[in-house]
């Protein structure tokens, strides 16, 4: 799924600009960032660089407001005790938090945006950034897994 959602990102943005992207926003939890669970895979397109909230100035105070706490609810004496997307909240409360997160990864240079955890398309989804493509990798796994059981694509190697 990661490896289907670099290739869709870099080859589908350089078909439409010419060339592939070479910054790509990615908003996802810290631990599968700092895991590098993207990051590993990204090594096939050497001119694609991921970048997060991280990255920013301020990342880990960026990255605990703008995406931990939409995702998982604030932080309460070191422990998080639900109230965001994986507790069932949606709306504004959890959708303007992950909207400045993506601002500010194309005001970092973004090109596109991958959507890293799986609830954050549920508030994002038809959202436009700018011209930046929002890119969820569970509908990319979903085609590509439709277009394997119709014969259109090979199994992945």
């Amino acid at each position: 799924m990661v490896a289907a959602t670099l290739e869709r990102v870099f080859v589908g943005a350089g078909a439409r600009a010419g060339v592939g992207p070479r910054r790509v926003g990615l908003l996802a939890t810290t631990g599968a960032l700092r895991a590098r669970v993207f990051h590993s895979r990204a090594v096939r397109w050497p001119a694609l660089e991921l970048i997060s909230p991280l990255d920013l100035m301020d990342g880990d105070a960026l990255q605990e407001a703008l995406v931990m706490t939409p995702i998982y609810g604030p932080l309460h004496e070191g422990r998080r005790g639900g109230g965001g997307l994986k507790s069932g909240v949606r709306g504004e409360v959890v959708a303007a938090p992950l909207r400045e997160a993506a601002r500010r990864l194309i005001d970092a240079g973004a090109t596109a945006l991958i959507c890293g955890c799986t609830e954050i398309p549920l508030v994002l989804k038809g959202e436009a950034f700018a011209g930046a493509a929002l890119v969820d990798p569970l509908a990319v796994a979903a085609e590509l897994a439709l277009a394997i059981a119709c014969g259109e694509a090979p199994l992945p190697a």
